[in-house]
């Protein structure tokens, strides 16, 4: 179905959202120093570009 008239669509840049979460754990260990933990998840546009950047690495040892 094509309409006579076209709907206008406008899209912008805020109005997309993108969520990425980091945590970051620290604790005191026994001898007064810090040891952490860090973990980062990327929201779907990054994941895609750092899944891309990965496809073309060419991986000689795992």
């Amino acid at each position: 179905m094509v309409k006579q008239q076209p709907v206008n669509i406008s899209f912008e840049a805020d109005s997309v959202s993108e969520h990425k979460t980091t945590m970051i754990f620290l604790t005191q260990d026994d001898k007064n120093g810090l040891k952490g933990f860090f973990k980062s998840t990327p929201g779907y546009y990054e994941s895609t570009t750092l899944r891309s950047r990965l496809a073309k690495r060419v991986w000689t040892t795992w």
